[in-house]
């Protein structure tokens, strides 16, 4: 039996009207169909021509050299890329100007963010709720994890020791008090 292999990376060569000319066949799997679907078609109608909030989008040499986009596929499922995107310039001479694109899906990896943003969610409420205050201090002492409990005692909010180091957030005597104790 012989295995179908991909590529790790999507790649469309769309022109500068943003009609797709040429695709590989990891994008075809990607976008769960084949390339006689795809060729033609419009690039935006399955990438978003919007990058998400809070993606990272970083400039190299001209090329935008990755954002996140969300996707849409033939079959209407949805899903998660990184985009990076230069001008071909090998193009078909008989098209102006065309784009590379290399597209990189990253649904699995979303997924499994938005799972543990919900776990930690549920966690720190269920930590909010204890009687007793729990902090995680990890060991480069920098603290990772604050209760309700914990803010009220040092009276301030967790935004003010999350990512800091004990010694940055308590102070020096405040850190004193708290080894003695």
């Amino acid at each position: 039996t012989r295995r179908k292999s991909y590529s790790r990376f999507g790649v469309a060569d769309v022109s500068s009207d943003g009609y797709i000319l040429e695709v590989n066949s990891a994008l075809c799997h990607m976008l769960e169909g084949g390339a006689q679907d795809l060729l033609g078609s419009e690039f935006y109608h399955y990438f978003k021509t919007e990058p998400l909030a809070g993606s990272v989008t970083l400039q190299m040499l001209g090329a935008q050299v990755r954002e996140e986009r969300r996707f849409v596929t033939l079959a209407n499922n949805k899903g998660w890329c990184l985009l990076s995107e230069a001008e071909n310039a090998s193009s078909n001479k008989k098209h102006t100007a065309s784009y590379l694109f290399l597209l990189t899906n990253i649904t699995k990896q979303k997924e499994a963010g938005l799972l543990l943003q919900k776990a930690e969610s549920q966690i720190q409420i269920i930590a909010d709720r204890l009687p007793a205050m729990v902090a995680y201090i990890d060991r480069d002492l920098h603290f990772q994890f604050v209760n309700e409990q914990f803010e009220k005692l040092y009276q301030k909010p967790r935004g003010q020791f999350l990512g800091k180091t004990v010694l940055e957030a308590l102070g020096n005597s405040e850190w004193q008090n708290a080894v003695i104790e």
